[in-house]
């Protein structure tokens, strides 16, 4: 894996992201564009991202036509790297100091004196590592960072860091040196179950495959809410579209209905949508969507754990059991006497009173006795509250 692994870091000073990510692609960089504002490597490309993150300037440039605006990762042990990742530089030991000081190093901060960032090291031939401190591992309360090589992604400039504070630098760029065998010699051994890298062709037979593999039509009715959350507006259209295939073929795998069906709905809904107005002339635009959706879907669990998941909140059984006797206290709610005060004092007794379990009208997103309206002031987050209310049951997913 390490054949043909980068030499160096190049400087992406001044460059949009969608030109860096084709600017480390094609210094040998294993790319992968990740959700603005996160630093998930499968934001976009879902669990099966450490197989699809690539150098290829085909699929790099296709990725930021669809999403413009995302980030970029990479996927360090993939292509022959690893970086050690430094978060609390005063507890780094001196020992290691020492070692990295021949490293290519990438800010990861605003401030301009500090050593907080990536480390860089190219592998030698045969070496590949997994992620986490090994050996290095330091005495409790003195953590100072992490590695990571194959299973690990970092995030390189010129994406916007998540934090106040951060900052992804774009340079220097520079040659870079083989991972001192101090370092390497505590390093974990890699995962055994990897995932090899999959080309176009190989994702091309798979969505053939799942097309004729996911015919089942347990709920062919969860097929409208989905065509429904496609926007053809040209500012949304990519995003959505993306959005709802990959939602349609998680539901197809557990069994609501045939992905073919899925994938013929949503082309038709496509099309009247761009009128053949393909962006950039490319009428496979489409195709490639489903072919990378199909690949998330394929990573996201088995047809069990997915089906399992799309009837958590379809189960009339526990509708039934979760609303029990909500006449007797539904009507305390609802007339409760409003509150002089929005806050009062609680004593420490109070508060260190067992507390009740609790019970959910929708498991892990809707708990007993919280019905009522929901009030607020102007821009205070009341939409942004019901809609993830919402997607969570529509889902299956409970927010974090």
């Amino acid at each position: 894996m390490s054949v043909g692994s980068p030499v160096g870091l190049p400087d992406v000073s001044g460059l949009s992201n969608a030109d860096a990510a084709e600017t480390y692609a094609k210094a040998g960089l294993h790319v992968i564009p990740v959700k603005p504002g996160t630093k998930n490597p499968g934001s976009y490309l879902g669990r099966g991202w450490p197989a699809r993150a690539t150098d290829d300037l085909e699929v790099v440039r296709e990725w930021w036509r669809r999403w413009p605006d995302a980030g970029i990762a990479v996927h360090v042990g993939g292509c022959g790297l690893v970086v050690v990742d430094v978060d609390v530089p005063e507890n780094v030991p001196d020992s290691l100091w020492v070692l990295l000081e021949s490293a290519a190093f990438r800010s990861t901060t605003t401030d301009a004196d500090s050593k907080r960032g990536y480390y860089f090291y190219r592998l030698r031939r045969g070496e590949l590592f997994g992620c986490g401190l090994g050996r290095l591992k330091p005495p409790k309360g003195k953590r100072w960072g992490e590695v990571k090589c194959y299973g690990g992604a970092v995030v390189l400039g010129p994406t916007e860091h998540p934090r106040e504070g951060g900052r992804y630098a774009t340079a220097p760029g520079g040659t870079l040196s083989y991972l001192p065998a101090e370092i390497a010699d505590g390093l974990n051994a890699p995962d055994t179950d990897r995932a090899e890298a999959v080309t176009p062709g190989e994702l091309a037979a798979r969505v053939k495959a799942f097309l004729e593999t996911n015919i089942d039509n347990d709920a062919p009715h969860a097929l409208a809410p989905i065509c429904r959350s496609f926007d053809p507006s040209p500012t949304n259209r990519h995003p959505t579209m993306w959005d709802a295939l990959c939602w349609a073929m998680r539901e197809a795998k557990a069994g609501r209905f045939p992905a073919r069906d899925a994938a013929i709905a949503l082309r038709a809904r496509w099309t009247d949508a761009i009128g053949g107005q393909y962006r950039g002339g490319d009428p496979d635009e489409f195709d490639r969507m489903l072919r990378d959706a199909v690949a998330v879907a394929d990573a996201d669990g088995t047809r069990e754990e997915l089906a399992a998941r799309a009837h958590r909140f379809t189960d009339l059984a526990t509708g039934i059991a979760a609303l029990a006797g909500i006449d007797g206290w539904a009507p305390t709610v609802a007339n409760a006497t409003r509150a002089t005060s929005r806050f009062r004092l609680v004593s420490a007794r109070e508060l260190g009173q067992p507390i009740k379990p609790m019970r959910w009208l929708v498991r892990g997103i809707w708990p007993e006795r919280s019905a009522g309206v929901l009030g607020g002031d102007k821009k205070a987050l009341k939409t942004w509250n019901l809609q993830a209310i919402a997607l969570a049951v529509a889902t299956g997913y409970a927010p974090s």
